[in-house]
Parts: C-alpha cells; structure tokens; sequence
C-alpha cells in the first residue's frame, strides 16, 4: 500500500509540473495584451485571448498541488520514531 501511495503522490507532483509548464508555455507566448479598463482607449494594444486569466490561476493550482503531493511523498517514506 505505501508503494502505491508513493507512486500516486510522485504522479501526482510530475501532473502538475506538466500542467504548470504548459500553462507558463501559453501564457509567455500570448505577448502583450490588456484586460480591459482606461488602457483600451489610451494605447493600441490587443485584449487578452480567452483564457489567459484562467490559465494564471491553473498555474497557481498546480504549484499548490504539487507542493502538497511532494509533501504527502516525502511524508509516506518516513518512519515513525516510537
């Protein structure tokens, strides 16, 4: 069982790594872009496509998860003192 637990935490942290690379992939390639507000109207400069928003906010997730999984990992391979 603890081989399992450390094989889905290990899994785990490598899922989010890949999603983080590939949101970071996305979201450096999307150049300059402006959400909306005064700036539309000052500069001439394209709206953000869809999804640039979420895709920070994935990034974020995926760190967390992967912080906790690596955490979770690391824990399962201890042993206890007593």
């Amino acid at each position: 069982m603890k081989t399992f637990l450390r094989t889905t935490a290990a899994f785990v942290v490598l899922a989010s790594l890949a999603v983080f690379g590939y949101c970071l992939y996305r979201t450096v390639f999307t150049v300059d872009c402006v959400s909306g507000g005064p700036y539309l109207s000052e500069v001439d400069v394209p709206e953000c496509p869809t999804g640039a928003s979420a895709r920070v906010w994935i990034m974020q997730g995926a760190v967390f998860t992967g912080v906790c999984a690596l955490w979770w990992f690391l824990l399962i391979g201890r042993r206890s003192a007593a």
